[in-house]
């Protein structure tokens, strides 16, 4: 043992070419701080290293040797103090030695350390005892004279031979160091094969890569590998098993982090289509169809490449880069500033070393394509395959989306097999891949402003591909996109009001530059908590695995309610918001910046009572915050002002304009749903008194009218909501108690009514509609001439004043409002051939009562400043 001990010390003593130090001279030092220093190490990379050497003997491990990667890491590692490397293998580092320790060079072999592996073996396992680091190259780089990369000495093996004589855990290391953002190309150039592939580069290589890409450069650590966990976990294999489980793990925790920044390998077109042409599900279904049609296999081939052509995404990000550079151009002339929230950042950072992510933001606009890839790209994340409507695919902007990560399908594609297969693989493909994927869960833009109903289509596609095995998880990230001001908000409000959504073009495009002319303050951006599948299945008993049609329909559609739920929980609350909530609470009446200042601090008090609830940082100033939503909103005529005869400027929503405003009041409201469902209940009852329990039952019939214009937390009942509703009033002093009975305080009365009215609009739509159906002839009408038929009755009770507010009369509602009135069955839907829908008003007498409790319900929730 003494013996040992001593020849471990000799060792260790013994400066030697192999082994890092912190002896610079004056070049080197000025070489490294030029160049090295400009390489991002993240402190949370750091943190692994150190955590690791608290815990056991550090082992660094890279796939590729690479000597400017061993000089930048003794470079940081001596900056940060952290364990340098007494081992490198496969390098010869005899002339970066301190010149002092040249001369006692020379008596390496004297004291039996040479290059031989057994020796190289031996003081690897002496070093590793003694609790000092190293650093292992796997392989050797690639290139044309040298076929072979793989080094004789299994150093892996070596290492779990040392543990198993160790009680000290040995920690495994991953490190990436990564200079360029874009993916690698799976086809390789004559370069390539002269100076080494791009991840895995000779000298030469990674030279002329330090020179031009070196700021840019990031290192990423991957989990620690515990040895002596896999060891006790393997107890009955070899070591050479243990050892070849060890190397999977390091390639795959380094794969993993390669994929997190920049992606995986980027498939060629060509190449995909041979993938997919060739999946098992499409040739299935190409002979199936085949069989039954009596169509050549050839030709439905040729139509299933015609359609993949048109379908797959071919990333390219000298396109983002492009897209990068022109949207900070137009956030700069258009006065945007971009805030979003760094943890979610990097909690998506962190879960893209899981698995794959499928990123789900709410869609209020088409810049929406374009501003979460912007963040992802600036913040060293690979760039989401976007899930497109075909109808994007116009020229130019068509070649342009699809080079910057989009893939277009059909809007339906209900009954086409074909496409039904190619689609199903190409999920697949994408997953197993593990690239990043984006879709829009509410499958369309919201034109109201609030968060529309899941479409499941998409979002089912994947979870098959999941339990189909592609992959062994996937995290859904819900993500928020709030505008100041929405570039499209003027067409959404003709859309509401009965005109047919415009066809995107390239005429369209060259419109909307006159855009730059205008001001649309922040946009907010909030990357939510990721939804593992594998765990959201779990508890909802069971893997998946085994699961009927029937269950894994209804398991889906909780996944989309949970999503989109997310997605309005972490919606930031932003100045336009708040003063148009408050602006359109009483259509006749002039508000003035002291009146508003008092309602937004209310409504503000209300916010902070909820967990975790995002507020725009402009809200802290909150006069200077009000007053230029105030002046984005009145440049438009949106907002109307007026001074008075005090020299007091005064403020109204603009009649025709309202719908503009209703949609930026309702990216907030769903925060105050149950507080304004409740205030609506209580003003209905005599001296706003009543019991818990009255005020819960009426609370709860209106709830169930509006049950389709919000998004309701899953597996939650309204009794638990209502509670909490009750709570938070009467916490804040809203309502007092008396014995059994329950009332509003007087000077709450006016804050009531402003909570009543961000649903004001909604119950007007509604009665509207039921209205209506007493006094149009509603038998077997199509949708859209039923819509259009109500509408046109809406407006016209709005010229007589039977309705307050012109929002009411949104086609949206109204589609909505018959919906509810077909689950009530007081209409009956029936389905034609070709698609066609008809709705008809049920003449049964039980259902003609129904109806007339649903009018009388509504008009007592409208009518209470009557009371």
């Amino acid at each position: 043992m003494n013996s040992e001990a001593n020849t471990n010390k000799n060792i260790q003593n013994l400066p030697i070419p192999e082994a890092m130090h912190n002896e610079y001279g004056f070049l080197i030092r000025w070489v490294f701080n030029r160049f090295f220093s400009k390489i991002k190490f993240p402190e949370s990379e750091l943190e692994k290293i150190r955590a690791a050497q608290k815990n056991g003997t550090v082992i660094y491990t890279m796939l590729s040797r690479s000597f400017l990667a061993f000089l930048y890491l003794n470079f940081i590692f001596s900056k940060y103090n952290l364990p340098l490397a007494r081992f490198v293998n496969g390098l010869k580092l005899w002339l970066y030695q301190p010149i002092s320790n040249l001369l006692r060079l020379s008596k390496i072999h004297i004291r039996g350390v040479t290059g031989k592996p057994a020796e190289l073996k031996n003081r690897l396992n002496l070093l590793t005892l003694s609790g000092e680091s190293s650093l292992i190259f796997l392989r050797k780089p690639k290139f044309i004279i040298r076929p072979n990369v793989f080094y004789d000495i299994d150093f892996i093996e070596t290492l779990v031979e040392t543990q198993r004589d160790s009680i000290k855990p040995i920690y495994l290391l991953p490190i990436l160091i990564a200079y360029q953002k874009r993916p690698a190309s799976e086809r390789q150039g004559i370069l390539d094969f002269i100076f080494g592939e791009r991840d895995s580069p000779t000298l030469i290589r990674e030279i002329f890569t330090m020179l031009f890409y070196h700021k840019s450069g990031e290192v990423r650590v991957g989990e620690p590998i515990n040895i002596k966990e896999i060891i006790e976990e393997m107890a009955t294999r070899s070591n050479d098993a243990i050892s070849r489980r060890i190397r999977y793990l390091i390639y795959k925790g380094i794969t993993r982090e390669k994929t997190a920044l920049s992606g995986p390998i980027k498939r060629e077109p060509e190449s995909m289509q041979k993938l997919l042409i060739n999946d098992s599900i499409v040739v299935d279904t190409i002979n199936k169809i085949s069989a039954s049609k009596d169509e050549s296999r050839e030709r439905i081939q040729k139509r299933a490449e015609k359609i993949i052509k048109r379908m797959v995404c071919d990333l390219d990000y000298n396109y983002i880069r492009f897209l990068d550079v022109t949207l900070k151009a137009v956030w700069r002339i258009t006065d945007i500033k971009v805030e979003y929230n760094t943890e979610g950042i990097e909690r998506l950072r962190e879960t893209l070393r899981q698995g794959p992510v499928v990123l789900c933001p709410m869609h209020r606009s088409h810049v929406d394509y374009l501003i979460v890839s912007q963040i992802l790209y600036n913040n060293d994340i690979m760039v989401p395959h976007i899930a497109a409507g075909d109808n994007l695919s116009f020229w130019p902007m068509g070649h342009i989306f699809r080079k910057s990560g989009a893939y277009f399908i059909r809007r339906t594609f209900k009954g086409d097999d074909l496409y039904i297969s190619i689609f199903k693989a190409y999920m697949k493909r994408l997953l197993k891949d593990g690239w990043t994927q984006e879709f829009f869960i509410e499958g369309t833009r919201s034109r109201t402003g609030k968060t529309l109903q899941p479409k499941l289509g998409l979002l089912t596609y994947i979870v098959d591909a999941y339990l189909d095995g592609a992959c062994e998880d996937v995290f859904f990230v819900p993500i928020s996109i709030l505008y100041e001001k929405v570039i499209e908000s003027g067409s959404y409000m003709k859309e509401l009001l009965g005109k047919e959504k415009s066809k995107e073009d390239f005429k369209g495009l060259v419109k909307t530059t006159g855009v730059l002319t205008s001001k649309y303050g922040n946009i907010y951006v909030q990357f939510g908590e990721p939804i593992s599948i594998k765990q959201f299945l779990f508890e909802r008993e069971g893997d998946g695995t085994n699961r009927n049609e029937d269950k894994k329909r209804e398991d889906i559609q909780a996944l989309g309610y949970r999503i989109t739920y997310d997605i309005n929980r972490i919606a930031t609350i932003s100045p336009s918001g708040i003063l148009c909530a408050i602006i359109l609470s009483d259509n006749r009446r002039w508000f003035d910046i002291d009146e508003i200042e008092k309602y937004a601090k209310f409504l503000l008090d209300i916010l902070n009572t909820i967990e975790d609830v995002k507020i725009a940082s402009s809200l802290n100033n909150l006069r200077n915050a009000i007053d230029q939503a105030i002046n984005r909103f009145s440049g438009d005529r949106a907002i109307i002002v007026k001074e008075n005869q005090e020299g007091k400027y005064l403020y109204r929503a603009s009649e025709n304009k309202r719908f503009i405003l209703d949609y930026y009041k309702n990216g907030f409201i769903h925060f105050f749903l149950n507080l304004s469902i409740a205030s609506c209940s209580i003003l209905t009852f005599k001296d706003y008194r009543c019991t818990k329990e009255e005020i819960f039952e009426r609370s709860r019939v209106l709830r169930d009218i509006l049950k389709s214009e919000f998004i309701f937390k899953v597996n939650v009942d309204f009794e638990s909501e209502f509670q909490t509703a009750y709570n938070t009033a009467l916490n804040m002093g809203f309502i007092g108690t008396e014995n059994e009975a329950i009332f509003l305080k007087p000077e709450h009365i006016e804050n009531a009514e402003l909570l009543a009215s961000f649903i004001k609009s909604l119950m007007e739509g509604y009665y509207m509609t039921v209205e209506a159906l007493s006094a149009i002839p509603l038998e077997r009408l199509d949708k859209k001439s039923a819509v259009k038929k109500i509408q046109s009755f809406g407006l016209s009770m709005y010229d007589r004043a039977k309705i307050d507010n012109l929002e009411a009369v949104s086609k949206v509602t109204i589609e909505n409002a018959i919906e509810y009135l077909v689950a009530q069955k007081i209409l009956i839907r029936e389905e034609m051939e070709k698609k066609a829908t008809l709705f008809s008003l049920n003449p049964d007498a039980e259902v003609q009562n129904r109806l007339i409790r649903l009018k009388e319900h509504l008009l007592l929730f409208l009518n209470y400043k009557k009371r």
